[in-house]
């Protein structure tokens, strides 16, 4: 791990909104028409954590997923997954959640009924890694062009110069 004495910082990484707006989203690439078959892993949104930095997403902390389907209902079947993905593919698993424990938009709103990361975890972008959010699919598809879609998560980040 990299070090340096440069202060830690907070940020939010999201996507609020359609997908098909640039200005929706923070995210490197979102995907707004993924599959819903069964089964199937397919990524949502991916973030290339820049040279430099390294990102730390705190075990406990709270977060918003509001995955929508098309037709405007949330998506309760699946499995929502926030990972690290490291150069080789293997990846860090931040989070691993049916989306049926996912409470409804309004109740996400009270941090209470938020979702949280089930472990402390690093990307580096000195080492080329990416975050990614995986939807494996229950049936349902994820509709990316939805306005009422609403991903928040947030970080520490620091700049490490490495």
């Amino acid at each position: 791990m990299p070090t340096n004495n440069a202060p830690v910082q907070t940020s939010t990484l999201y996507w609020s909104g359609t997908g098909a707006t640039a200005t929706n989203y923070n995210f490197t690439t979102v995907n707004t028409a993924p599959s819903g078959t069964a089964g199937a892993q397919t990524t949502i949104a991916e973030y290339q954590v820049p040279y430099g930095t390294s990102l730390r997403f705190d075990g406990g902390r709270g977060f918003e997923g509001v995955i929508i389907a098309n037709g405007g209902a949330q998506v309760v079947d699946g499995v929502f997954l926030l990972v690290v993905v490291r150069q080789d593919g293997s990846r860090k698993v931040i989070c691993r959640q049916p989306l049926a424990q996912f409470g409804s938009g309004d109740e996400q709103k009270d941090v209470n009924f938020q979702s949280s990361y089930q472990s402390t975890t690093y990307a580096y972008g000195g080492l080329g890694e990416t975050l990614q959010i995986i939807l494996e699919g229950g049936g349902t598809a994820m509709d990316g062009t939805e306005t009422t879609t609403r991903i928040s998560l947030p970080y520490n980040y620091r700049i490490t110069g490495n």
